[in-house]
């Protein structure tokens, strides 16, 4: 069941950015052809917090539409149709009688503000874009720190067709406050919590933060990034190997596991789901020992149900190369794509492996 694939090791031989990424610039964020979740990464500004737990979600959110056969988008807040378009673009939601699974899901970002898609128009009026207008997404989220890059039909135009005007750093800011600054009357659909947020833009990318010093940073160009963390770019790369397009990436919630970071991403291969798991070691040898407890973590069960993992998320196959554990899985009978995010948000196997 386990091999060592040559294509992983040479995707993780290329330096930050490199695998399978836009002809433009490899460190930006792109939809189609040009999607990277590893170039995504070098989009995002390391929050420098070692001991913090940090996730990201990058996702070609325009490709997972078509994959999901999710039709034509909305291009109104206001279309009835929209709730019933989202779900099904991000395969969030659960089918009818007679209708076929989608088989990609797109975990949520937050800047996309997909709680209150209903208001979607609102959130547009307030910051000049909201998620109909997105292709693509990159998002680290690191509590209170949040930063996200987005392209699609965005870019300088549409902070000033929405009267927002940069300062001197190139930053815009709707709301009024510090960083971070939070006041329940100044909420609104774009601002639920009322603080304030940054954005810029730059061709047909707009990043938008909590943090006025990362947007500058990342107008400027020269920021340190994710990309310059190995064990995401190593799980990042893995994921791209597989063709995700969609990912979720989180450092390790499992201390005893071994591994520093795991990775998720969702793809499809002729019309069927699956999803890929990577984690991170810290040297070849623990890849080998994570390797045994991520087959034996498929063939126990959940920690929380009891039930049988291979019910809700079947394993196909165990790879190893270098320091890198992934895992090629599918839904079980029993489980849909989203399955493995909800094993992870659980704390269940196979995300805590309980020790090599």
């Amino acid at each position: 069941m386990r091999r060592t694939p040559a294509l992983v090791l040479a995707a993780l031989l290329l330096p930050a950015g490199l695998a399978a990424c836009s002809d433009d610039d490899p460190s930006e964020i792109a939809t189609g052809d040009g999607f990277s979740i590893e170039a995504a990464l070098a989009e995002l500004p390391d929050p420098d917090e070692d001991d913090l737990r940090l996730t990201v979600v990058v996702a070609d959110m325009a490709e997972a539409a078509e994959a999901n056969e999710a039709g034509e988008r909305p291009t109104s807040g206001d279309d009835e149709d929209l709730g019933r378009w989202f779900l099904t673009a991000t395969g969030s939601g659960a089918p009818e009688d007679g209708e076929v699974l989608p088989p990609v899901f797109v975990p949520s970002a937050e800047v996309l503000g997909t709680q209150r898609l209903l208001s979607a128009g609102e959130i547009e009026e307030e910051l000049g874009w909201s998620v109909l207008d997105v292709d693509a997404v990159a998002e680290v989220l690191a509590p209170p720190f949040r930063f996200a890059v987005v392209t699609g039909d965005v870019g300088e135009d549409t902070l000033t067709d929405a009267g927002l005007e940069p300062d001197g750093d190139g930053v815009v800011s709707v709301g009024d406050g510090e960083d971070g600054e939070t006041d329940p009357d100044a909420a609104s659909a774009a601002r639920p919590i009322g603080a304030p947020v940054r954005m810029a833009a730059d061709g047909d990318r707009l990043a938008a933060s909590s943090s006025t010093d990362a947007v500058a940073d990342w107008v400027d160009g020269d920021p340190e990034t994710l990309a310059d963390r190995d064990d995401l770019r190593a799980v990042a790369a893995a994921l791209d190997d597989a063709d995700a397009l969609s990912a979720y990436i989180t450092t390790a919630l499992d201390d005893e596991g071994g591994h520093t970071a795991v990775g998720i991403g969702w793809s499809v291969e002729d019309g069927e789901s699956r999803i890929t798991i990577a984690y991170a070691y810290g040297s070849e040898a623990d890849a080998e020992d994570g390797a045994d407890a991520v087959e034996a973590a498929f063939a126990g069960a959940s920690q929380q149900t009891g039930r049988p993992l291979a019910d809700l998320l079947a394993l196909d196959e165990v790879e190893v190369d270098g320091d890198v554990v992934v895992a090629h899985t599918r839904p079980g009978p029993e489980g849909r794509p989203q399955v493995a995010m909800a094993l992870l948000q659980q704390g269940s196997a196979p995300f805590v492996l309980g020790g090599g």
